[in-house]
């Protein structure tokens, strides 16, 4: 359709361009604070802005594609996932949206992407985030490892609000 997002990379020929620095220059790690750590991922037609506490937006050119507010706690997060059990209990995977007691939480950023770690009573679990090399998308990875007694049951639940369009003309929306 007319004015709709092109997901598709076009060939061009771009001039040279350094390759991306595989170095631990870029290496920044803590546990989250009240101060928050941010961070910029980008092959240089995609990025993704994402804070220590996994709050994180993405763009495509001047399309932004999630919706994140970074100014209040309980408000939308970007990509955000959880781990239900079978009974219904719901594990943030990450500081936000929904900052929980009761797990240990790091986070770690590199030149090419970002790590959040979660400790919990009964699992473990790392999100990983990377922007790949000429790709118009970014890649989540999400590690679990059930400690707790018997086997698990239950799901990874991934959420989302989808904006699809510059934020501004979203925000504007009645």
């Amino acid at each position: 359709p007319v004015g709709a997002p092109i997901t598709r990379l076009q060939s061009q020929k771009v001039g040279e361009k350094p390759p991306r620095l595989q170095t631990s220059a870029f290496l920044r790690e803590g546990e989250c604070c009240t101060a928050p750590a941010c961070h910029l991922i980008s092959n240089g037609s995609y990025t993704v802005f994402c804070t220590d506490t996994g709050a994180n937006t993405s763009r495509l050119d001047k399309i932004n594609l999630t919706l994140a507010d970074f100014s209040a706690s309980n408000a939308p997060a970007g990509v955000s996932f959880f781990l239900r059990s079978s009974r219904g209990e719901l594990f943030p995977l990450t500081g936000a949206p929904c900052c929980r007691a009761g797990g240990e939480r790091s986070w770690r950023f590199m030149g090419d992407g970002a790590q959040w770690n979660e400790t919990h009573s009964s699992f473990t679990a790392k999100l990983r985030l990377h922007v790949p090399e000429g790709e118009r998308g970014e890649l989540w990875e999400a590690e679990i490892a059930w400690r707790g007694a018997g086997k698990f049951q239950g799901e990874l639940v991934c959420y989302l609000e989808p904006v699809l369009a510059p934020l501004v003309d979203y925000m504007a929306h009645p």
